[in-house]
């Protein structure tokens, strides 16, 4: 699901998965993400309970998002219930825009 939040300042869009299984394993989320232009001015990882709309900030980049090239994100976490992951990216009125590909959910420790 995309959803776009548009305010004065900045835009908020926010891509979410489907429901993942929670069984107190230890998971990583892997991940490339490449920024283009000047725009964005901050990204987040949230995992949300399944049902519940407070979300838990699991990795950030903001200011120091500095890169054309594309960057590898490996997240691990743990979670004892339901969840869906949701990316953050919140973008001024510059021109911009950040990519993110090759997402990967398994199980275990981050490789």
């Amino acid at each position: 699901m995309l959803d776009v939040i548009q305010d004065p300042t900045s835009t908020i869009t926010r891509l979410s998965s489907a429901i993942f299984v929670g069984n107190g394993q230890k998971v990583c989320l892997q991940f490339y993400y490449k920024r283009q232009g000047e725009g964005i001015t901050d990204m987040a990882v949230f995992h949300y309970m399944y049902e519940d709309d407070n979300g838990n900030k699991i990795w950030h980049l903001g200011s120091e998002l500095t890169t054309d090239s594309w960057l590898l994100a490996q997240i691990p976490f743990q979670v004892n219930v339901n969840y869906k992951m949701v990316f953050e990216v919140q973008k001024g009125f510059e021109a911009g825009a950040i990519l993110i590909d090759d997402f990967r959910l398994y199980s275990g420790q981050c490789k």
